[in-house]
């Protein structure tokens, strides 16, 4: 029996400091407005994190979702005890959006859905020596954990796959 047909969704590699290499995925997220019930679509750049459960947008994507229709006021706020921890381990405040697809573009040219049950919303404020626009959105491992992460470092390649199953 031959092998099955795998999805193959690559990363951007991009070298940070001439050395420290940082992977990114491009989606496009899709969703309905939690208030108006309008479906909303957004192109998404992605930093892979192994390191994160969840996956996140923080201030800088939430500022280009406002400008499709999207604002905090209009999102669930997590209550204090399910806050993401920030960097200095403090608690932000944290909103959420349920129901989220991702459609990645695979090597093929195909397009690849993955279903998101809730991505978080993490508000970081604006600090002396911190831009808080400057956090990419993070795609954890809620999602990650579905494929098979291959980073090829020698040729600073990285990908994730999926096996296909059959029909």
């Amino acid at each position: 029996m031959p092998p099955s047909p795998i999805v193959e969704i690559p990363f951007d590699v991009e070298r940070v400091n001439g050395r420290n290499l940082r992977l990114y995925a491009w989606a496009m997220m899709e969703f309905k407005h939690p208030k108006t019930r309008k479906m909303l679509k957004y192109k998404i750049k992605f930093q892979i994190d192994t390191g994160a459960d969840s996956t996140t947008v923080f201030n800088r994507d939430m500022r280009r979702l406002e400008e499709i229709g999207l604002s905090y006021e209009h999102v669930p706020e997590l209550p204090p005890n399910e806050w993401s921890a920030g960097v200095l381990g403090e608690r932000l405040p944290t909103y959420v959006v349920e129901d989220v697809t991702l459609t990645f573009s695979a090597v093929d040219g195909k397009a690849h859905s993955e279903n998101l049950q809730k991505l978080r919303i993490v508000d970081i404020p604006q600090r002396e020596n911190n831009d808080p626009y400057q956090c990419h959105a993070l795609l954890g491992m809620v999602v990650l954990e579905r494929f098979v992460v291959v980073f090829d470092g020698p040729s600073a390649s990285a990908s994730m796959m999926l096996p296909i199953s059959p029909s």
